[in-house]
């Protein structure tokens, strides 16, 4: 039976992912009227095919992770559920690796090898920064006395 702790684990995991979901739909609305990513219908080997749909979402998700990760010596003893809901609900809903691999090789398939290369070289990149970024948003955070408490070795028992 699952206990308390992993059902709400899963209660805010669920709504979460909802939450991302959405973020991501909205965020490739947003690429789309902004000009940064193809119109649904375009050919993938067209020229207005460059970037991706989904490079924005995987960004922000990319970057909230690792705005929680550098903050998680804080965070993730005092409001585990939050935690697990927003890095694994939010993030992993918002973030779309799997599109975006698919992408990849529709762009592939389509004949336009470099295009499909640099996008996946671009897209791994950006999400990479955008992580190391929020990480170190993230760690900037952490109150001075946790850092210091994090730091120091525990005692020998």
């Amino acid at each position: 039976p699952a206990t308390h702790q992993q059902a709400t684990n899963v209660a805010f995991v669920a709504i979460c992912a909802v939450a991302g979901t959405a973020t991501r739909h909205a965020l490739g609305r947003l690429s789309v009227q902004a000009g940064t990513a193809p119109a649904a219908g375009v050919d993938a080997a067209s020229l207005e095919h460059v970037a991706f749909h989904d490079l924005l979402a995987n960004c922000v998700g990319s970057l909230v992770m690792g705005i929680l990760a550098g903050w998680a010596p804080y965070v993730l003893p005092r409001f585990p559920n939050v935690y697990v809901g927003i890095t694994t609900g939010l993030c992993g809903c918002t973030t779309t690796f799997s599109a975006w691999n698919a992408e990849a090789a529709e762009t592939l398939a389509a004949g336009a090898a470099a295009r499909a290369a640099l996008c996946l070289v671009v897209g791994l990149a950006a999400a990479l920064a955008s992580l190391r970024f929020g990480f170190g948003i993230g760690a900037a955070l952490v109150p001075a006395r946790v850092r210091a408490a994090a730091a120091t070795p525990a005692a020998p028992a």
